[in-house]
This record gives C-alpha cells, structure tokens and sequence, in this order.
C-alpha cells in the first residue's frame, strides 16, 4: 500500500510541473509600459506641425498590419514611419469627402477602416481607398467610434444610428426603431461574454437579442432631458458616459462628462470620484488598456492619466505632455504608448534605457555637475548653483545643511570603512557623521580616495594628503609642482598609487605602507608620463581604472587616452570613438565601459576595447543613447572626479544639463519585435515602377532604385539596413541607416530585391521585404544575336589572319633584317592566338554566352581590338614603352574577364622611361606566360607587377607574379618555351650584346622575368 501511495505522489508531481511547462510555453513576454515606473521616467517625444503634421489636433491613432501608424487629423489623414508623414487629404484622396478624420480602426483582414466628421466611411485595403455604402444620412453625421468584434464584424458608432459593416457593405443599422434612446451612439464596446454595450446621452444601453435595452442610467430625472426608462441595473452616473471600454476580466469601465471614471464588475459599480490620486471630477473623453493591463485615462484639461497596480498618477502640460486635452491613445505592436492631444500634436511614450531625475523646476537647479553615493545608499548631487541634492524616490530634493556648510560644486565624494562621508569641492572639504556636517578643511579639495589600508587620501590647492584624526597630513612628494594639480587619485590591484593631473599628464608610484606620521615619497621613484608620446599633456577631464589595471582617461578634445603598464594608446574617431571630448568613463562590470559626453551616453564591449588594443581589429562599434531613450537632455556634465558613479547596486548615474539619468545596465528594456518592413517605391531607368512582385520592364539601361523603410517606433534613429539583389549580388550589403539602394547597368534577366531590418536592440527582420522583377533585354542583348556576332568576328579573326600571314610572307623577302622581323612577330601572333589565348578566349565567350550574355560581349569586343592593335603594329621594330603599355591593357582587358577580381596587376613605371623605345610587342608574351604557368596553377589571388625604370643610359623592364615559380625550384629542369626563345632572340637581334634577360624565382615565390637594354628616345 506504501508503494502504491507513493506511486500515486510520484504521478500527481509529473502532473503538476506538466502543467506549468504548458503554462509557462503558452505564455508570451509582454511589452509595453513597465507599469513599477512612474510615467515621468518613460522616454517621452511629442511631433507637431512642425514636424510634418498637416495640424496639430490629433483625433484618432491606428496600427496596420505592414507597420505603419495612422493619424487622424483634422486636415486629414497621416501616414507615419517613425521619421517622415504622408498626408492624404482630398487633394490627393478625393474618396474622403473631407479631411476631418474622426475616427480609425484596422481589423483582422488588413482593412483600416477611416471614419470622417461628414459620415464617410473608407475602407483601405492593399493601397487603394473605397468608400462603405450605402451610409444613410451620410452628409448630416459624424462617427464617432469604431470596434471590431470577436466574429469580425466592425460596429461603428456615428451621430446618425449604431452601423454594423463587413467588408464594404455595411450589413445592419440600429437606431431608435431597435431600442436605442436616440440615434446618437457616442461610443460602443463588445464584452468578455459576447455582449455590445454602447453609451448615449441617456446612458449605457446593452444590446439583447435582436434589439438594445437600458442598462445603466446617465442623467437623473432631474436634468431638463425627457428620457424615462427602465434600466437593468439601479446604479446611476448622474452624467453623460463619453466613453466605454470592456476589459479582459470582465470588467467595464465607464468614462463620463461631469463625474469622472466608473467601473462596473462582478455586478458592483465603482465610482473613483473620492480617490485623492485620482482624476475625480474631470472630463474624461477617452480610456484605452494597454497589454500589460494598464488602463490610460485621457482628460479634457487634466492631461493624461494611468491606473495600474491600484494606483493612479497622471502626466500632465507641467509634465511634459503637449497639451492637456487628450484626444486619442493607442498602443502600437512594440508596446509604445502613442497620445494624440487637442492643438498640440501626438505624444509618444516608450520604456527608456535611461530613467531621468530632476531636481527642481528651474534651469540651474536641474544644471548637475557632480554626484556621488552616501550612506544608506543614497545618492547625492550637487548643481551649478552650489545646491546638494537626495534622491528621494522619484526627485532629488535640497539637503539645506550640507548646502549650508559648503557652497559650492562638490568635486569627490567618499563613505569610509567607519560609515563616515566625506564631500570635497571648491568651498572645502565636509565630514558627516551621525548626520551632522563639519568642514575640515577650508581650502579646495579635488579628490577623494580610500586605499587598501583604509586611509582616506585628498588632493587640492595645498598639495596631497591623508586624513588622521579629522586632519589632514600631508605626503611629501619634494617640490614637484604637479601635485597642485591632481584632481584625481586611483589605486591598482598592484599597489600603485596614480595622480591624475589637469594639464601634467599621469604619475605614478608604489603605495607606501602604513606606517606614523606623514608619508614620504621620493620624487625620483614617482614615474610620469604626459600621455601624449613625450609631448604637451592634454586636458585631462577624468579617469577610471578597470578590473584589468587599466586606466581609461577622457580628455577635452584629445580623445581617450589608455594608460596600460607604462605606455599610453590615444584612441580617436578613426578607432570608432564617437567624439574627442568625453567626461567620465565608468566600468558596469558587465563587460561593458560607458562613456559621457556632450551628445548622450555611450557603451562600447570592453572586450572590444581590448582587441582593439591588440591591434586584432581596427574599429570597435560604441553604441549612443540620447533623448529617445529617456534622457531630459543628452548634454552631460562632467570636469570632476565625481562625474558619474557607479552605485552598489550596480547603477550607472551621469550628471546632465536637466537633471541626473540612470541606466540599470541589468535591466535595460530589450525590443524583441522586429521591425516592419516595406519596400515603398521602385524606380527603373527613372520610371516609377511596382513595388510588388511580378512586374516586367521594357528594354532600357539596367538603371534601378529602391526605396525602402523599416518602422521601429520606440528608436527609429537606430533602425539598420541591409539588402541584396539576387541574380547580381553575391552577399549582402550593409546600408547602415540608409533607406535606398541603387544599381546601374544590371544586365536583363530576372531578380529579386530583399532588404532586412534590425532594431536598435539588435533584433533582426530576417524576412525583410522583397519583389521580384524583370528586365527584358534589347535584342541586341539576345543570345541568338550575341551568338551570331561572335560567329561573324571569329571568321573576320581567321580571314584577318590569313590575309595578314600571306602580306608577313611578302614582306619578309625584302631583307634579311625585316625578316627576322617579321618572323617573331608572326610567331607571337601565332603564340598569342594559337592555341592557348585564341583557344581559351573563344572557349570563355561560349560559356559566358550562356550565362553572362552582356559580358560575353563585352569579351568579344575586346578581343577585337586586341586583333586591330596587333595588326596596326605590323612592321614596327620597336615602339615607345607608353604604347607597349597600352596594348598590354587590351590583353590584361580580357584576361581580368577569364580570371575576374582574383588577378590583380600592379604598375611601376619611371615617367621617365615612358618614351623608350622597346621591341614591339616584348611584354605581352612575358605577361602571358606569367597566367598561364603561375597565375592559372594558383588557387587565390593572384598578383603581376609589371616595372620600368630608367638609370645610367639604360631601361630596365621586370614582370613578377606571385605564382608556383619556376620548376627548378621544385626539382625539375626548366624548359624554354616559344616565347622565352623568341624574346630572348629578338633582344639579341636588335642590341648585340648590350642587353641582358634574366629569369629568377624571388624567395617569396613567384618569377622575375628581368629585361635590360640601351635607352634610346622615341619621343618627337
């Protein structure tokens, strides 16, 4: 019985975490607004008018299902990307009637429903606006609301009945015939259960069966309004509902005119009017619940307010929030809080990964310059008035004793082992014990630091000390004038004690051991180094020292120096540095340095830094924060020890123009959505085109441009690109934050354009957006017609050179000299055609006549004027080395279309020895060998450096290649071919013996093919 018992407890277990693993699978992390954070620390961005928006009355927010937002404005309807608008008005929409937008809604089949002030009802849908019919009385209603129900069908509340709409039909209206009190339905809400609630002048009226009946009376009997009915329901608003939303768990809750938010649930109505946080009496025309439960209050006059955890708090003009009468909210799919307001534009709320405190309403009062951590874990601030501040939950508020004691900006702060505080600034130094503050000093102090042996050390105008027995004892360092100019000390794992100097560059020394009485240093074993390679020091703002030793020190203007044993690295843009001039460096012991500076914050990978420093990579990426992510101001301040800090917590807090940000670097908000995205417009040869699949193009240039947008609204700045045309590129290619692509010159064929997107939390789109096209080739572009033209060029090429073998043959009984001649040239032509080059030339045009018709015509064109060079310099004994050169690039032309980006040819000529003469066609057959024995026979890239150089009555040419080298170096005999002897005989034939050829296998690899000859003139 024990075993089955036990049996039994063992299947209840399995059970039990079975079913939270599917509790936990089904489960989908929320974004949206963190509900702990007050809405003061939510990033917040507000557009106007000023920003592109047709007006600044913003009356209706909607999401479709390609990314983008859509506002309703009076002056029309706005398209929103995140960084530009696009207004369709009557201009451009005549379909809209007018451009009063009232109301938007977007359903489960990609429709965006638009509701204007007139009655017109628009249906978009794949670009293309239609209008709903038929609305009845149309010209004499406004609508007002619009939802979506569970069964797809779209009820929309207007001034003239209750319209039910599927598609472009509408398929039923209620009115007064069907229950309703009045035709005016001003907002409506479908239950948990299934059930339609719509409010009115007279109340809420449930809808029963086929018809509505009342639920829940608005007015009393005592308004001058003759409605007298029999609600469900006994409670009474004593006011006009404006608004209804039905909640997840069952909930209704119910705006009105006159007596604030009420809700309905579990069969008891709530009234918040006596809540002392709460809105009480106001206006409230719109509520709105967010994913995380939240419910958004929108008032007419009281700003914007929230009911989350119990609690309400609002964020009002005084705030930030551009007007006070809220018209219109939404959520977009990435959890962002859009607030659309009365004359003032729309508001844009989203978690931030900085978290701003103010301390005050004034700009000095929010001017912070230093900040440091005190007992308790309290943060401290001092501002440019003098002031010290405490962070006291959400505000730093005046600490008037500390204030009264010292005057001044706090430059250092420290809290001793024994719990005592201590602040340094320009008014002194303060100890506070027990609460009480007592200065110590009155001179001015500039850094503060505790070493291992828990002595408390200071610097300022009277040099550097040690605190004992609240005084301070100095530490003799001899005469050297930079210890007046230590403005910060820091201590290493190794016993190093450094100075950090304003204008003297970094000192050094050991950490001298406890020990009574003042401390003694020798001033020949403190080391120094000005930071800058020996030379003027920079202006040095700040420093830290990370866990490795490391000194990290932000200057103003010199970039940021890193001290590492006894040698400083400067790193400046060229290395990734966002600027020169940064304040404060902190470690979060997370891997990651941040930075401050006068345009936001910035963090870049530590480990990062450090492959830099090894010279393992030549640029590290710093990723920037700003006002978008939830700094006041992103101008930080900085020049003291005590500009920025990294709490116990492991907080990091910067001082700002307007007030103190902080990031918790192990919360900091994650953007899993990806973006959206479209690709908006397609250009070809400058004809707008289609931005959807399938399109063909007539016969034109190959000239292409696409535009395109990915939509991330809590940071759209961040938003990267990326993009590919399958059939022409091999990889993709990084566009950054640019929204376009352009191509020339792609040949006719068909391709795919892709384009992917990454938010600024590195959460790619790898679906991206594409379209596939066509471009239909010229017939001059047709393989039919490039197979006839190289037929018809190969059989010019042969009857070319027979015509011209029968004139060489003349020629050569003239003389003997002219015959030589000849002969070579006959036999280069014969090597340079026959078999290998002709061959393999003619064999690369077939294939590519398959594959690549465009550049097998571009083949075919330059082996033809290979052939014509090659026949105009008949007769030539020698030519200028320029010309030589020139008709060596007709052959590399071709070559580099066999062998593409793999063969790569350097040239080194002396200017001066460009009008040499040298034999005709000397190089070519040299170049040649070099591919065909070396370049051809290597795997990689393959390299020809071609020289001439002119010295003492001579020319001296060199052909290298970095190839398999000569066969001797591998154990074989080396072989003459036809064009080594026939080089080889020429030279002799025209210079005797004043000529030396060379061929040479360097130790690197490769051949050296070395030709010297006299130096003769061929310039005119």
């Amino acid at each position: 019985m024990m075993g089955a018992m036990m049996q039994t407890i063992r299947l209840l277990i399995v059970c039990l975490f079975a079913a939270t693993a599917l509790g936990t699978a089904g489960e989908r992390p929320l974004n949206g607004l963190d509900p702990a954070r007050e809405i003061s620390h939510y990033a917040h961005r507000a557009w106007t008018k000023r920003d592109g928006l047709p007006q600044n009355t913003v009356e209706a927010i909607a999401q479709t299902h390609d990314g983008y937002l859509w506002f309703g404005t009076v002056e029309g309807l706005v398209r929103f990307d995140g960084t530009s608008f696009r207004v369709f008005s009557v201009r451009n929409t005549p379909q809209l009637g007018m451009n009063y937008i009232s109301a938007l809604s977007v359903t489960r089949d990609s429709s965006l429903y638009v509701g204007t002030y007139a009655g017109a009802l628009l249906r978009m849908r794949d670009g293309n606006f239609r209008r709903v019919a038929p609305l009845k009385g149309a010209d004499h209603m406004m609508v007002r609301r619009m939802v979506e129900d569970a069964k797809g069908n779209l009820w929309v509340a207007t001034t003239n009945g209750l319209y039910v709409v599927r598609g472009d039909s509408v398929v039923r209206v209620y009115t007064v015939a069907d229950g309703l009190p009045l035709n005016v339905v001003i907002s409506v809400c479908e239950a948990a259960d299934g059930r339609i609630f719509v409010a009115t002048v007279a109340g809420i009226w449930v809808m029963n069966g086929d018809c509505f009946e009342p639920w829940m009376r608005g007015l009393t009997s005592k308004t001058a309004l003759p409605f007298d009915y029999t609600f469900l329901r006994q409670e009474s608003l004593e006011s006009i509902p404006t608004d209804l939303l039905c909640d997840r768990d069952g909930s209704l809750w119910i705006a009105t005119r006159s007596m604030g938010l009420f809700r309905y649930h579990g069969g008891a109505l709530t009234s918040y009017r006596t809540v002392d946080d709460g809105p009480r009496d106001a206006a409230i025309q719109r509520l709105y619940r967010d994913q995380r439960g939240t419910i958004w209050i929108g008032t007419v006059g009281y700003g914007l307010w929230r009911y989350a955890g119990g609690r309400f708090s609002s964020y009002t003009s005084e705030d930030g929030l551009s007007a006070d009468e809220v018209m219109s909210m939404f959520e977009d799919r990435e959890g962002n809080l859009w607030v659309g307001v009365s004359s003032a534009g729309v508001n844009r709320f989203t978690n931030s990964t900085f978290t701003t405190f103010r301390a005050g309403s004034s700009v000095v009062e929010n001017m912070i310059w230093s900040l440091g951590e005190g007992p308790g874990g309290k943060i401290y601030a001092s501002s440019a008035a003098g002031s010290i501040f405490v962070l006291d939950k959400s505000r730093f508020i005046p600490v008037p004793a500390l204030s009264a004691v010292h005057n001044g900006i706090i430059a250092a702060y420290h809290q001793d082992r024994q719990g005592t505080f201590w602040l340094a600034g320009s008014d002194g130094l303060v100890r506070v014990r027990d609460g009480k503050p007592v200065r110590i000093a009155p001179y001015a102090v500039s850094a503060l630091a505790g070493d291992r042996y828990g002595r408390l050390w200071v610097a300022g105008a009277k040099g550097i000390g040690i605190i004992a027995d609240d005084a301070i004892v100095p530490v003799v360092l001899g005469t050297m004038k930079a210890q007046h100019d230590v403005r910060q000390i820091l201590f290493d794992r190794r016993g190093r004690v450094y100075l950090v100097t304003r204008t003297s560059g970094l000192g050094w020394f050991t950490l001298p051991p406890p020990g009574g009485g003042k401390i003694v240093v020798d001033p020949a074993s403190v080391q120094w180094s000005t930071l800058d390679n020996g030379s003027a020091a920079p202006w040095v703002i700040a420093a830290t020292i990370d866990t490795m030793g490391t000194v990290w020190i932000t200057t103003m203007g010199s970039g940021l120096k890193v001290f590492r044993g006894d040698s400083t690295r400067t790193l400046t843009p060229a290395d990734g540095l966002p600027e020169e001039v940064m304040y404060t460096g902190l470690d979060d012991r997370a891997g990651w340095m941040w930075f401050s500076s006068n345009s936001g914050v910035h963090r870049v990978r530590t480990s990062d830094l450090y492959e830099l420093l090894k010279n393992a990579v030549r640029h590290v990426r710093f990723e920037s924060f700003g006002i978008s992510d939830g700094m006041y101001s992103d101008e930080c301040n900085g020049g003291h020890q005590a500009g920025g800090l990294r709490s116990a917590d492991g907080r990091l807090w910067f001082p700002t123009t307007a007030g103190v940000v902080m990031v918790d670097t192990h919360r900091m908000p994650l953007n899993a959505v990806p973006p959206a995205v479209v690709i908006e417009r397609v250009l070809v040869d400058n004809v707008e085109g289609v931005a959807r699949s399938g399109a063909e193009y007539p016969p034109g240039n190959g000239e292409l441009e696409f535009h395109f947008m990915g939509m991330s609204y809590g940071a759209p700045e961040r938003v990267r690109y990326r993009y590919l045309l399958e059939g022409f590129n091999r990889q993709w290619i990084d566009a950054g934050d640019r929204h376009d692509a352009f191509y020339t010159n792609i040949p006719p064929g068909t391709y795919r354009f892709r384009v992917q997107a990454v938010n600024g939390s590195g959460t790619w789109n790898l679906d991206g957006a594409a379209v596939t096209f066509t471009l239909r080739p010229h017939f001059y572009q047709t393989s039919w017609f490039i197979l006839l033209v190289a037929a018809g060029i190969i059989g010019a090429v042969l009857l070319g050179m027979y015509i011209y073998k029968r004139y060489r043959d003349r020629e050569v009984i003239a003389s003997q000299l002219e015959s030589e001649l000849a002969r070579a040239q006959v036999q280069i032509l014969e090597m340079q055609l026959q078999p290998h080059f002709l061959f393999n030339t003619l064999n690369s045009i077939m294939v590519l006549i398959r594959q690549e018709p465009d550049m097998a015509s571009r083949m075919v064109a330059r082996l033809s004027e290979f052939l014509r060079l090659t026949l105009d310099s008949a007769g030539m004994q020698e030519v200028t080395l320029r010309r030589e050169l020139e008709f060596l690039e007709k052959y590399l032309h071709i070559e580099r279309i066999r062998f593409g980006d793999r063969l790569q040819i350097e040239q080194h000529v002396d200017p001066g020895a460009l009008d040499a003469l040298v034999p005709n066609l000397l190089l070519q057959p040299i170049v040649e060998n070099a591919i065909r024995h070396g370049v051809s026979r290597k795997r990689g890239p393959a390299m020809i450096a071609i020289s001439a150089e002119r010295h003492n009555g001579t020319v001296t040419l060199h052909v290298r290649d970095n190839g398999v080298g000569l066969p001797t170096r591998t154990g074989g005999g080396l072989k003459e071919g036809i064009g080594i002897r026939n080089t080889r005989q020429r030279l002799q034939h025209l210079y005797g013996k004043e000529f030396s050829f060379a061929l040479d296998s360097p130790p690197e690899g490769g051949v050296d093919v070395g030709l010297t000859f006299p130096f003769h003139s061929g310039s005119t």
